[in-house]
């Protein structure tokens, strides 16, 4: 769909990633409007990045490897850019380098792009290079102004007064590649217990990251690696926690299940280990997958008036249904 008139602002940091920016120039801007954060003085481009978030319709943000230029606060530029542009009624569409792709990663990069996937979710790309990041762009600017069309007003993600806005069709993330992805819709109806809207099947694999510590000769060493897990393995894995659990506890039990995995890949590697521990899975892998057991319809929340957590439980009539 063109429409030259739907003005997108670009939040990255520029000449970090030249292959994706051009890829991205050439692809968006025969159809939109697009301004770019600026080249030079910080303090200036940051200004200028506020105006130009204030007038837009759409903000993509851009995070590969680079965290970006300081400010004097100690967080950097474009996270303040970040941060503008989500308190802003246009919507945020989020392109998330691959943790797998990158070669270091700050911690305060690594926070960001956590915060980033937990708030842009439905709008997050996780891209290995620029030809997936531009598809996946263009899928989901395109689904944005559609409905901009349709609504014949600004995109507005959240209610801002009594009355509900009406809710965007839901985009979801994209998994670290296509062969690992469930057989999902490509635009999948908003949630319902009755109605799963992403349809989940037992016997095929996701990827995941994980970390951990391993020890060796009296020294630790800091591990990453990948396994797949199949959703029947998550399934039998979730069928074990207590009703209710939380994020956290979902958490706690991909940590234990990846240790087994974790020992073999430091065997293989470091055969004088004699432990691992501090098993960890990569936090943007276990968004993702939460949502997808939330729109398969395999977890639902719990209610719970004495709670104030975000509380979870197997649905057990899924269960019953495919005779898992």
């Amino acid at each position: 769909m063109t429409n030259r008139a739907y003005h997108i602002h670009v939040c990255l940091v520029r000449n970090e990633q030249p292959a994706l920016e051009n890829a991205l120039q050439d692809a968006l801007t025969p159809l939109y409007n697009l301004t770019w954060d600026l080249i030079g003085n910080p303090e200036n481009a940051n200004a200028f990045s506020r105006r130009q978030i204030d007038a837009s319709d759409a903000v993509l943000f851009v995070l590969g490897e680079d965290y970006g230029t300081p400010s004097p606060t100690g967080i950097s530029y474009l996270h303040l850019n970040y941060l503008y542009a989500r308190n802003k009624p246009s919507p945020v569409v989020a392109l998330l380098r691959s943790a797998a792709t990158l070669n270091t990663v700050s911690r305060q990069r690594l926070d960001l792009a956590n915060q980033v996937q937990k708030e842009q979710y439905e709008r997050t790309v996780l891209y290995h290079d620029a030809a997936q990041a531009v598809d996946e762009c263009l899928r989901l600017v395109t689904a944005l102004v559609e409905h901009h069309a349709s609504t014949k007003a600004n995109i507005v993600t959240f209610a801002t007064d009594a009355t509900p806005a009406p809710a965007a069709p839901p985009l979801f993330r994209t998994p670290f590649s296509k062969r690992d992805r469930p057989n999902a819709a490509p635009n999948p109806a908003p949630l319902s217990q009755s109605a799963p809207t992403l349809h989940l099947v037992l016997d095929d694999t996701v990827l995941v990251n994980y970390s951990a510590h391993a020890y060796q000769h009296g020294n630790l060493h800091d591990i990453t690696a990948t396994h797949l897990l199949s959703w029947g393995e998550i399934l039998d894995m979730i069928a074990l926690l207590p009703v209710p659990f939380s994020t956290d506890m979902l958490q706690r039990a991909f940590n234990d299940l990846l240790k087994a995995p974790a020992l073999a890949v430091v065997e293989e590697t470091m055969p004088d280990a004699h432990a691992v521990s501090r098993c960890q899975i990569n936090s943007l892998d276990l968004q993702w997958i939460k949502q997808q057991l939330i729109h398969g319809g395999w977890i639902i929340p719990y209610k719970d008036e004495r709670s104030t957590r975000e509380l979870w439980q197997l649905n057990r009539n899924m269960t019953l249904l495919h005779d898992y």
